[in-house]
């Protein structure tokens, strides 16, 4: 993974959730950013191949506003999709379009007493499909489906499963004659249960999917390729330990063969909660998942990056850099991938009590690290390594290399494979210097190797000592946020706050622990 270094909107609270790219050098990413009186404003920023830069965008009225998900048809059209607060405790629709030069917000229709979108997918300038949900008038949280035609955006009926909440919290379309969308809904035992519906150019329909066991089963992202290939991801919740020490949330990849879905096995990480909050899938078998994996325990526990690959048999956890310190907690929400195979991840990182951007670029399934010896030089970009020099020094990747060839001229060797790439590389987050993580190792032998490795391993030990003694994570770990998967709630007063983005969306809302509202 690549750190991208990214803008922020405000010194308080920024995030992203939802990202869409037409190329390596054209994506798109949304979310919000809080200003000084920690009202929340939204927040574009778009990547021209070599920066990421802020794009003014608008705001509906004084209060919240905030952008959950954003699809893209070319360089000049693009539809943004969240909600604002309207000030009498309750939430609007809120859309933007963009025309290659302005954002503007564009009228959309509502029901019930409050209505949040979650996610968008747009095929044409004339055709797009948003998902969120409303409160109707008895209370009760409902699925919300609208339309645009090119003029005007209107609601489509769709199905809800069962008489308590329903929420549709992302969806992917092939056509304008197939999509699905993906979420949950609450049975009568108020547990989650997966939530799938499909529209067929005609109407919406409820397609019966799977759940593990008897605790909660949540999808929170789905990426289809065809009428016969969708996966969605979220996690469960299992009834007796998946990861060791204890009862926690793991990641949940179910897949559509055309006929039904099935479960399909996903990877874990980290001796907490797993959660897989967005996918990006570009054929049947190259698929990415986004999210995260905690660590420690109870009010210690911190979350990580967590990156899945799917390579057409079997899912696995691609290493990706964090932000800060191993007590810096960092989340991917949303991911986009493009043919080429490369992938903008976004989402946020906190630095003590603030939460700033995150976006992580992704280039294949390997993670590497270029470094340089004295006396030859090494250089691995990516799956490709080239040695020149009497001293031959051996860099390994994160992950294995296969396929690839080796040849020997006149003293130097080369050794190219067909794997992609994924490197590491500094970022700053409002002129704060980034740390990021990098996976370096050593084999080889000699006295200044051996030395080497027991000087790191010296300072390593004297570094624990002294966090040992020293009050620093006790310091540190009082400003941190844990929620645990499965429970998240919206910190707000009114029923409008667990609308729209669904769990991704009460994540985010999590980060108002770290504000003190």
């Amino acid at each position: 993974m690549l750190f991208r270094s990214s803008p922020n909107g405000g010194t308080k609270a920024n995030l992203l959730p939802g990202v869409s790219c037409l190329s390596d050098s054209d994506c798109v990413a949304v979310g919000y950013y809080a200003n000084n009186d920690l009202v929340r404003r939204t927040l574009i920023e778009a990547w021209n191949g070599t920066t990421w830069s802020i794009v003014p965008s608008p705001n509906e009225g004084t209060k919240n506003n905030q952008l959950n998900g954003v699809s893209c048809v070319s360089p000049t059209w693009c539809e943004a999709v969240g909600d604002y607060d309207t000030g009498s405790g309750a939430t609007e629709n809120l859309v933007e379009s963009w025309n290659g030069t302005t954002w503007s917000i564009v009228p959309t229709p509502g029901q019930g007493v409050s209505n949040g979108l979650g996610n968008v997918d747009c095929l044409s300038t004339t055709w797009c499909t948003a998902v969120g949900s409303f409160v109707n008038l008895g209370g009760v949280i409902q699925s919300l489906v609208e339309s645009w035609n090119g003029a005007t955006w209107s609601i489509v009926p769709s199905p809800n499963d069962g008489a308590h909440s329903n929420f549709l919290d992302n969806l992917s379309c092939t056509s304008t004659t197939w999509c699905v969308a993906a979420g949950y809904f609450y049975n009568g035992n108020a547990v989650t249960q997966t939530l799938v519906e499909s529209w067929n150019g005609t109407t919406w329909s409820i397609v019966p999917t799977p759940n593990i066991g008897t605790g909660s089963n949540t999808l929170l992202g789905v990426s289809c390729t065809s009428t016969s290939s969708c996966t969605a991801v979220g996690y469960h919740v299992p009834t007796s330990p998946v990861i060791p020490g204890g009862i926690h949330a793991v990641t949940l990849v179910e897949s559509w063969n055309g006929t039904s879905w099935s479960v399909v096995p996903s990877p874990n990480e980290g001796t907490a909660s797993n959660n897989l909050f967005d996918i990006s899938c570009v054929s049947p078998t190259s698929c990415v998942a986004v999210g995260s994996q905690y660590e420690g325990k109870k009010r210690k526990r911190v979350s990580h990056t967590l990156i899945e690959s799917w390579n057409g048999i079997s899912w696995s956890v691609v290493p990706s850099p964090n932000y800060g310190s191993t007590r810096a907690i960092n989340l991917l929400l949303g991911v986009s991938c493009v043919l080429s195979g490369s992938c903008a991840a976004v989402g946020y990182h906190n630095i003590n009590t603030r939460t700033y951007t995150l976006i992580e670029a992704y280039t294949g399934t390997a993670a590497t690290t270029t470094t340089t010896t004295t006396g030859a030089t090494t250089t691995t970009t990516g799956a490709t390594t080239t040695t020149t020099g009497a001293t031959t020094t051996t860099t390994t990747a994160a992950a294995t290399t296969t396929g690839g060839t080796t040849t020997t001229t006149g003293g130097t060797t080369t050794t190219t494979t067909a794997a992609a790439t994924t490197t590491v590389a500094p970022t700053t987050k409002s002129g704060v210097a980034a740390a990021p993580s990098s996976s370096l190792a050593f084999t080889g032998s000699g006295p200044g190797l051996k030395m080497l490795i027991l000087f790191g391993t010296a300072l390593m030990l004297l570094g624990l000592v002294i966090l040992i003694f020293a009050d620093i994570p006790s310091r540190v770990l009082r400003h941190l946020a844990y929620v645990s998967p499965g429970r998240w709630r919206s910190h707000g007063t009114d029923a409008v706050r667990r609308i729209a983005k669904a769990v991704r969306r009460e994540v985010i809302r999590g980060t108002d622990w770290f504000l003190g509202r």
